[in-house]
């Protein structure tokens, strides 16, 4: 039985308290061309089945999808019980969809600059085929340019995850992805994060 939304909070909390950076977690996001209709066979699979590396971003011109993907070799076959985070933009997002029958407990006003939400799959575990767990997207209309960054939630002042055991880890700062939709975006992979010129650029806005 998935564990509803409204507790998911108080399951991550309390972890904290033990809670250790993961070196190998990487948490990113991915520019992708819409389908409203069926990105769950169009799209989804071809994430959840890349690696690391090949989540990258190119310029779009027009509505785009922005993808929040977890990646971490040495999470499978534990799966993914639950994930929080925030963000941090300046670009008009028109909303968030979140993905592979999670619930979630997002702050209000989720997902304005700022904000944070708390995903969970709990008892279903989700358990992707790759190192690739798509969280969920946000919808960009026509125009919507700008930088988006990847952040620590401030309800808990990290950003964290933990698998279907459960053990809760926390992500490097370092580790959090960001682009530009201006320019091309590349993810940070372990051991590697995005080269410093893309993240100095992403960095200036705030």
């Amino acid at each position: 039985m998935r564990i509803p939304a409204l507790f998911l909070l108080a399951l991550l909390l309390p972890a904290m308290s033990s809670a250790q950076y993961d070196w190998y977690a990487n948490l990113n996001v991915v520019l992708t061309e819409p389908d409203y209709t069926g990105w769950e066979t169009s799209i989804l699979p071809k994430l959840e089945a890349m690696k690391c590396e090949d989540l990258v971003s190119a310029p779009i011109d027009g509505p785009a999808f922005l993808w929040v993907i977890m990646s971490d070799r040495t999470m499978y076959p534990d799966g993914i019980g639950g994930i929080q985070f925030g963000v941090r933009h300046q670009m008009s997002i028109d909303g968030w969809v979140l993905c592979t029958g999670g619930s979630e407990t997002p702050e209000v006003g989720w997902p304005a600059s700022g904000t944070g939400n708390a995903v969970g799959w709990a008892g279903d575990c989700y358990a992707p085929p790759g190192e690739n767990a798509v969280v969920g997207f946000f919808l960009l209309s026509d125009g919507a340019s700008g930088a988006l960054m990847l952040t620590a939630d401030a309800r808990v002042g990290e950003a964290l995850w933990y698998n279907c055991i459960p053990i809760t880890e926390m992500f490097y700062p370092e580790f959090l992805g960001g682009l530009d939709t201006s320019t091309s975006g590349n993810p940070n992979c372990h051991p590697t994060p995005t080269a410093k010129s893309s993240w100095g650029r992403i960095k200036a806005h705030y």
